[in-house]
């Protein structure tokens, strides 16, 4: 039995919940930047991209502040719920190294007198780690 009684709707939707507002180019931030998937001629693939998030903290070697652990979590749902993505690279900026982990900056000023405030991050950073591992 043929369904052509049955109304269909073939224009892709878009399911992002998130923007631009996570992502940004001046430190400490994340960079979220999609690239061309490229064949073994380096010729781009049509419609194939990789999705780059960059840790973008050289100057603290990249520990991730609260920002960024949210960003971390934006860039990587981003990637995952678009259909053009074929892969993700996490790296960072510069060359001394690639996460230290938490911001002890931002430990010590915030984080220190507030413990409440604190679960409240550690929430963030396990939402972080599932995300990376999902």
């Amino acid at each position: 039995m043929a369904l052509e009684w049955l109304r269909r709707d073939n224009e892709l939707k878009d399911h992002s919940l998130l923007g631009e507002e996570h992502f940004g180019a001046e430190a400490p931030s994340v960079i979220y930047e999609k690239r061309p998937v490229t064949d073994p001629q380096g010729k781009p693939v049509a419609g194939l991209y990789s999705a780059w998030i960059v840790l973008n903290n050289p100057k603290q070697y990249n520990s991730y502040t609260t920002e960024m652990v949210k960003a971390v979590i934006a860039g990587f749902q981003r990637a995952s719920g678009d259909r053009s993505v074929v892969a993700v690279v996490f790296t960072a900026v510069g060359d001394k190294a690639f996460c230290t982990g938490g911001n002890t900056a931002e430990y010590s000023a915030y984080y220190s007198r507030r413990p409440n405030e604190y679960g409240e991050y550690m929430d963030l950073f396990n939402a972080m780690v599932d995300g990376i591992l999902n």
